[in-house]
């Protein structure tokens, strides 16, 4: 697997700038932690990885800093993942590119061929299997499971994103809710728990504790693992 997230929101000294700007808090370690560029988006695209893949991260050798000169924050970090079933990964992010754009991707690596995600081209999944034509499966295509074509809100064409994708999940989270609270059987629902939270901390953590010891680190296994 591969996944990147880049940004270019701190591709300047804000630090350096006027007292008021509401980003300021942000490069203060003591208020919003050491890594910036994890807690940030980095957790999102280690979560697309697992959630996407169906795998955690067990293992994990990273290099993390900043690419700004005095920052005291963590602004890019590249991490090499061995998942579980040995899988492996590189995971790459930062939010310090200058001239980039919210970039996210995710490339995912099997057996009988790859399948490929966009952030800029949601509605869109490339799938290319060994030895055959590569394929755009679009969003609401015939063929899709109901599921997954209950996530769409528009006909194919129309464009849909951020918003929709939050409105799902909290859709979701109502759905549950309202379920157990008339004693109906509970569908199996795809929207983020906790563990997958304390999963994208550990990961973190792992990530900067690599990087000081300069080798491989353990990832820590989820509370009910």
């Amino acid at each position: 697997m591969q996944a990147e997230y880049i940004q270019s929101g701190l591709a300047t000294r804000i630090e350096d700038g006027p007292q008021n700007n509401r980003l300021r808090w942000l490069l203060d370690p003591q208020r919003s932690g050491l890594a910036l560029v994890m807690s940030a988006i980095g957790c999102h695209a280690q979560h697309l990885a697992s959630f996407v893949s169906g795998l955690t991260a067990k293992r994990v050798a990273a290099d993390v800093g900043a690419l700004l000169p005095g920052r005291k924050l963590i602004d890019y970090v590249s991490a090499l993942i061995e998942f579980s079933g040995g899988a492996r990964g590189a995971l790459t992010v930062t939010q310090a590119a200058a001239g980039g754009e919210n970039d996210i991707r995710l490339r995912v690596y099997g057996e009988k061929g790859m399948l490929e995600w966009w952030h800029r081209e949601p509605s869109y999944l490339k799938l290319a299997l060994h030895g055959e034509p590569v394929r755009i499966i679009g969003r609401g295509d015939p063929g899709l499971p109901p599921d997954i074509i209950a996530m769409g809100r528009t006909p194919r064409g129309h464009p849909e994103g951020l918003r929709e994708a939050f409105a799902n999940i909290y859709a979701e989270v109502a759905q549950e809710r309202i379920g157990r609270a008339l004693g109906e059987e509970l569908p199996d629902l795809a929207y983020p728990r906790i563990e997958e939270g304390a999963h994208s901390m550990a990961f973190t953590e792992a990530c900067l504790t690599s990087h000081d010891k300069g080798g491989w680190v353990d990832v820590a296994p989820a509370p009910d693992a």
